[in-house]
């Protein structure tokens, strides 16, 4: 066999995901966020929430046309937090969104609560914003799959 005079090329090896590595951008966090933060400034402003017949808080969002039930809104950040928090200590902690999620009655909230839900949030934008978006991916796909466990089970963790 004849030898070519051209070097071959050395090996690299593809990031088949690398997509996956980068970082969120401002406006994909505005539109993750804003059933959080606008439902939190809703209740900080002293706006009204809708009462179902089970005694559950709704707020309907104008801007995103859309109905949440307040409680769950709050545990779905904060279980995706609290599941981030196992694999990563830096990763902030959702306890406030947790605690408001179990005062939320049909009776006054307290406005610290509130305030520490907002603060909450904001640490987890910002955390967000410093993450790969792998990384969060997976937390939500877990958070998503202890919660279908849960449901269909009985059971979380999985």
């Amino acid at each position: 066999m004849a030898k070519s005079s051209r070097p071959r090329k050395p090996y690299r090896p593809r990031q088949t995901e690398a997509h996956l590595t980068g970082r969120l951008q401002p406006w994909v966090l505005d539109k993750l966020f804003a059933p959080l933060e606008s439902m939190l400034q809703h209740i900080r402003d002293g706006g009204e929430l809708e009462v179902d017949d089970d005694e559950q808080l709704w707020y309907y969002s104008t801007t995103m046309g859309g109905s949440f039930k307040c409680a769950e809104l709050l545990e779905s950040f904060g279980d995706i937090f609290a599941r981030q928090r196992q694999r990563d200590t830096h990763a902030p902690d959702p306890e406030a969104l947790y605690a408001m999620a179990a005062s939320m009655t049909a009776e006054i909230l307290a406005m610290r609560e509130v305030e520490a839900a907002i603060a909450c949030a904001s640490e987890m934008r910002g955390y967000m914003a410093a993450s790969s978006l792998g990384n969060m991916k997976d937390a939500v796909l877990l958070a998503s799959l202890d919660s279908h466990m849960t449901t269909v089970y009985g059971q979380g963790d999985a």
